[in-house]
């Protein structure tokens, strides 16, 4: 069947990946503003059970990988503390609404028959998709939509590399200072091996964003390998996966039409 072509599972996935990378981060930074284990709103991203009182009792810094913020922590004094959990917990929403979309579409291009109609469907909700988040100083709402992750765009990423290469050592001294509580077993991942591999590999990932940004031929090269679009410009990662799903599924949707009138 057409539907085991690389280049669209390679797109599909990647934009599972990059979903779950940005509702991941969303969610351990809306571990870190919720006021209580009760009030957190789980919509099961992890496709597994939490304890939400064992997640809320650990400190930050000291909860496992699934939940630990990479995030500079910083506080606003002209923030609104209702606000600001409520922008929170609705952009975790909105991400983990369009993550379980991306897994859907992933899962229906495993079947031995899938249906083109509705993956092309499917992908055009994540397209579409937005949501109304109040502001965190005021309360006016903001409409977030699958545009407005920008990541993948090298404008952003150039600025997103540079800092991770000031941030990474950064939390790798972090690492250093938490390796005595991830022996004594207080610290779930800061301080683990795995927490150094990481921090290495976002070392790295930064260097790669910013070089890209730069020689920007590389950029348009690997944004076609990941998303089939050769501008990295004015779109981001997302949303140029959506598209050339989209695209390349309809193409081969035609080719299929083709041949059965050919037949």
């Amino acid at each position: 069947m057409f539907f085991a072509s690389p280049k669209i599972n390679r797109i599909s996935k990647h934009l599972e990946s990059t979903l779950a990378a940005i509702c991941q981060d969303q969610w351990a930074y809306y571990l870190t503003v919720i006021g209580s284990a009760a009030s957190i709103q789980y919509r099961d991203h992890l496709q597994a059970p939490v304890d939400k009182e064992a997640i809320f009792n650990t400190y930050a810094i000291f909860r496992e990988k699934e939940h630990f913020s990479w995030r500079v922590p910083m506080d606003d004094m002209n923030e609104i503390y209702y606000y600001k959990v409520l922008n929170a917990q609705k952009q975790y929403e909105f991400y983990s609404e369009l993550l379980s979309k991306a897994r859907f579409i992933n899962e229906e291009l495993q079947k031995k028959e899938p249906d083109c109609e509705l993956i092309i469907n499917t992908a055009r909700d994540i397209e579409r998709s937005k949501m109304t988040v109040p502001s965190v100083f005021s309360g006016e709402p903001i409409d977030i939509n699958v545009g407005m992750s920008l990541g993948g765009n090298i404008f952003v990423d150039f600025f997103a590399g540079l800092g991770g290469l000031i941030y990474a050592p950064i939390m790798g001294f972090v690492g250093i200072l938490c390796i005595t509580p991830y022996c004594l077993g207080y610290s779930g991942y800061c301080g683990s091996p795995t927490f150094f591999l990481d921090t290495a590999n976002y070392l790295c990932n930064s260097a790669f964003q910013a070089m890209r940004s730069v020689v920007f031929p590389v950029a348009m090269m690997y944004s076609a390998y990941t998303t089939n679009s050769y501008n990295p410009f004015t779109k981001g990662e997302v949303k140029r996966s959506v598209e050339g799903i989209i695209s390349l599924v309809e193409d081969l949707q035609k080719q299929a039409e083709l041949c059965e009138l050919t037949v």
